[in-house]
């Protein structure tokens, strides 16, 4: 057991959020080991079970981040303020992993807009932040349910 990874390490491994690996831990779907109450998964399982995301159809979560990255190149100001109002959110009442959000509170932070462009339009979602994005509310549901359906078209 030397070798454990977090969920956020093997969600992205997977291809996957960290929730869903939390989900197949739970489900026993994926072998996982309680540590000081965080789940940890053997990196070697991982990896066994790490299959390359098909390059077919884009998932729901890519398209929302174009059209993120799209309004946030449209305004980069109310995006900015729209991201640290929710991270203040989310610090006072957390639903995610505290590591998702001091990441992008970096990202905010630092006024960084070419890596955040880059990771909201990122396909493969390589760093695993697309889909913990702080822009609640920057598209509408009407946004929101077009790329819904282009992502099962």
């Amino acid at each position: 057991m030397s070798d454990l990874i977090s969920t956020g390490e093997a969600a992205t491994l997977l291809g996957v959020s960290p929730r869903t690996v939390a989900r197949m831990i739970d489900r026993g779907d994926l072998p996982g080991y309680r540590v000081g109450g965080h789940r940890r998964v053997s990196r070697e399982e991982a990896l066994r079970r790490h299959a390359p995301r098909p390059r077919g159809r884009p998932d729901f979560s890519w398209y929302i981040g174009i059209l993120l990255a799209a309004a946030f190149i449209d305004d980069p100001s109310h995006a900015i303020d729209l991201a640290e109002r929710n991270l203040r959110r989310q610090r006072d009442e957390p639903t995610q992993s505290p590591l998702w959000t001091e990441r992008w509170s970096q990202l905010i932070q630092a006024k960084d807009t070419d890596r955040i462009i880059e990771i909201l339009s990122d396909r493969d979602d390589r760093t695993g932040l697309r889909q913990t994005h702080p822009f609640r509310g920057l598209v509408s549901e009407d946004q929101r349910r077009s790329a819904l359906e282009l992502s099962h078209a």
